[in-house]
């Protein structure tokens, strides 16, 4: 409720900012991110041109990246979702994310990373069948 209305102010606030200042959404996403991220990025891209360039027909590009916290997962997971369909040369990656589902009930974050255990079993189901090939998570796999 009270994270939903900040959430909805806070992104008219950014889209004012952004209209004033000419930027693209695609410019927001580099601009405003972590060296990190942007490595990671360019890790992502040069092994997804590796595996195009060097493997058969049966090679297919799929990575797990492996991060601290839960709530670190599901933002690298929209981030990398948000890339993937704004920045040309980015559209190969799918991505979503795992979380453990012991404490995600307990957690004073569970709004935010809250999944349920037929969504976590259908998103690996997905990454084995190929349908994604980037999963987001913390130590739980």
């Amino acid at each position: 409720p009270v994270y939903q209305e900040f959430g909805s102010i806070l992104r008219e606030v950014l889209s004012a900012i952004n209209a004033l200042m000419g930027l693209t959404s695609a410019d927001l996403l580099f601009e405003h991110s972590q060296p990190k991220l942007l490595c990671l990025l360019e890790i992502l891209r040069s092994e997804h041109a590796r595996m195009v360039n060097n493997t058969g027909p049966k090679e297919t590009f799929s990575c797990i990246v492996f991060v601290k916290s839960r709530i670190e997962v599901v933002a690298i997971c929209n981030w990398l979702i948000k890339v993937s369909q704004q920045i040309p040369g980015y559209d190969f990656i799918r991505a979503d994310y795992a979380i453990g589902l012991s404490a995600i009930a307990t957690s004073e974050l569970a709004c935010i990373t809250r999944r349920k255990s037929s969504e976590q079993s259908q998103m690996l189901d997905d990454f084995r069948l190929g349908v994604l090939n980037v999963i987001v998570t913390t130590s739980v796999l």
